[in-house]
C-alpha cells in the first residue's frame, strides 16, 4: 500500500454540481516504466495484432478457395476486391499468402520490416508463427 503525500488534486464530478478531492501520490512515489519495456510491450501488441489480421486474411483466403477451387489468390487487395474483405489490414506493409493441400498460409514482416526472415509473423502451415503466441 502505497503513502499519499500531501497534495490532492480536485476532481469534478459532471452532472452533479459537486466536486471532490482525491488524494495524489507524492512526487518520489510515482513509478515510470523503463522505456525499452514499453517498446518490448508495443511490439509484442503489434505482434498480436499482426497475427489476429493474418488469420483474418486466411479465412478470407478460405471462402475465395470455397467459391474459386484451385484459385489461390495473388495478394490481399484480391480478397478485398472480390469483397473478402473489407480492407487491407494495416498492420503490416505487405503481405505474402500462398495455398498448400492444408490450407492457406499468409505472412507478413515481423520486425525487421523484411518478408522471409525468422521473425516474421505466418498464420498456417508448419511455421505458424501465431499458435506459439
Amino acid at each position: 500500500m502505497s503513502r499519499i503525500g500531501a497534495a490532492s488534486l480536485l476532481v469534478l464530478a459532471p452532472g452533479l454540481g459537486c466536486a471532490r478531492t482525491q488524494a495524489e501520490p507524492e512526487e518520489a512515489e510515482r513509478t515510470t516504466p523503463a522505456p525499452g519495456l514499453l517498446v518490448q510491450e508495443y511490439e509484442e501488441a503489434r505482434r498480436k495484432t499482426t497475427c489476429i489480421e493474418a488469420q483474418s486474411i486466411a479465412t478470407a483466403v478460405e471462402m475465395h478457395l470455397l467459391r474459386s477451387p484451385g484459385a489461390c489468390p495473388a495478394d490481399v487487395e484480391t480478397l478485398v476486391a472480390k469483397g473478402f474483405l473489407a480492407r487491407v489490414p494495416a498492420s503490416a506493409p505487405s503481405w505474402s499468402i500462398a495455398c498448400s493441400e492444408t490450407g492457406p498460409i499468409v505472412s507478413a514482416p515481423g520486425q525487421d520490416g523484411r518478408l522471409g526472415t525468422s521473425d516474421d509473423v505466418i498464420v498456417g502451415g508448419p511455421q505458424d508463427s501465431c499458435k506459439r503466441g
